[in-house]
């Protein structure tokens, strides 16, 4: 590491004052970032003010974001942060759908009889498969997969016949857990 002079100090503080970057200057010196903040720690840096948006441009804000305007670019339409921006979309951008108790009621009854699995639940109500999971909690489908009783008896015998969990998998494009769960439950419902 380099000696620092007091001429080499006088200059190192007045760049930090100016703005310029620790590791800029540290590496123009050959010396670390925290010996730069070092020799500057009594001095106030020369920081430009955060962007203030007034409330009532939030409708904007929001307004602009909803019609396909990236936060990047209305951060720089406003003249402030990216996190600014975010801030002012708070409620907006993590906004997530509800459902109601009818639908719950229907997501159930769809499940258990079979019509429906997960993941076509989840794309249905627009919500994420693990939400799904937790309403459905503790609930089988009556023949898993949507599958008729007629289909899943079909499983069954074919695996007695000899066909093996994955050949059935690929021939009914259902994953091997599921043609597992239809052939322990002996085909019936």
């Amino acid at each position: 590491m380099a000696k620092v002079t007091e001429s080499i100090k006088a200059d190192i503080r007045e760049r930090y004052q100016a703005g310029e970057l620790c590791e800029s200057i540290a590496a123009t010196y050959g010396i670390s970032s925290p010996a730069v903040r070092y020799h500057c720690k009594d001095i106030q840096r020369d920081r430009p003010r955060r962007t203030v948006i007034p409330a009532n441009r939030k409708d904007e804000i929001i307004e602009r974001y909803k019609s396909g305007e990236s936060v990047v670019s209305l951060a720089s339409h406003f003249g402030a942060s990216a996190t600014t921006i975010r801030r002012r979309l708070h409620g907006v951008l993590n906004t997530k759908p509800r459902l109601t108790s009818e639908q719950v009621a229907e997501m159930r009854r769809l499940y258990v009889e079979g019509y429906a699995s997960r993941p076509m639940l989840a794309d249905r109500y627009g919500v994420k498969a693990t939400t799904i999971a937790f309403r459905l909690c503790g609930l089988r489908p009556k023949n898993p997969g949507g599958f008729t009783d007629d289909q899943c008896s079909q499983i069954v015998s074919e695996h007695v016949g000899c066909k093996t969990v994955n050949e059935l998998a690929h021939f009914w494009r259902a994953s091997r857990r599921l043609i597992t769960t239809i052939i322990e439950r002996g085909g019936a419902a």
